[in-house]
């Protein structure tokens, strides 16, 4: 199609000329043209991409759909729980997870793979910090301004994401549909320094 339009494109322009010369210069810039054009989308397919910083953006935004969903309010369906699902390319997913299957020391992380799914589960704060920080490229503070969060009126008090081997951070990716479910678990802090959660806080 686009070698098509070029000659269109040349056709037309080639109407009002009569020259030889006139007619060879016009020809040979819809030429040029064609194959620059050519040239940048192979340059473009043959390109090397550095996955490091695409990493880091897909696990920041992770980071901010749990602060956009720690709320004061208890839901009826998974009350105090964060649960969504975004799309991530599985490339993506296998890079995190090879970070995290040569990482110094498996503590506080659990990872396994089926024919359907790929699963990392964090049941260790300092774990998730560490990991997250290091593929993000940023401080464990950084990291952590996510997990909790001020509430306002009517609920005024403080929400804060907590990791436990009984309530662990887990990052679900199912194969199939290329689809990143993220799951985990969070307490809330009244004014009056009430904790409401589903279990015991240590």
């Amino acid at each position: 199609m686009a070698a098509k339009d070029e000659m269109k494109e040349a056709v037309y322009a080639l109407r009002p000329l009569r020259g030889k010369v006139e007619m060879r210069e016009t020809i040979t810039s819809v030429f040029e043209k064609h194959c620059t054009d050519q040239d940048v989308f192979g340059k473009v397919c043959r390109s090397r991409v550095e996955v490091g910083p695409v990493i880091g953006a897909e696990i920041s935004m992770v980071l901010k759909s749990v602060y956009r969903r720690l709320t004061a309010r208890m839901k009826a369906r998974e009350p105090w729980t964060v649960t969504f699902t975004r799309d991530m390319p599985e490339e993506i997913f296998l890079s995190v997870m090879k970070v995290v299957k040569k990482a110094p020391s498996a503590f506080g992380v659990i990872h396994t793979t089926t024919n359907v799914a790929s699963q990392l589960s964090y049941s260790k704060e300092t774990r998730l910090l560490r990991g997250f920080s290091q593929l993000c490229n940023t401080f464990r503070e950084s990291v952590m301004s996510y997990l909790c969060k001020q509430t306002k009126a009517p609920r005024k008090g403080n929400t804060k994401v907590i990791v436990r081997l009984d309530k662990p951070f887990v990052l679900t990716y199912m194969k199939r549909k290329q689809h990143l479910i993220v799951k985990c678990h969070y307490i809330f802090t009244n004014e009056w320094l009430f904790i409401s959660s589903l279990t015991k806080v240590y």
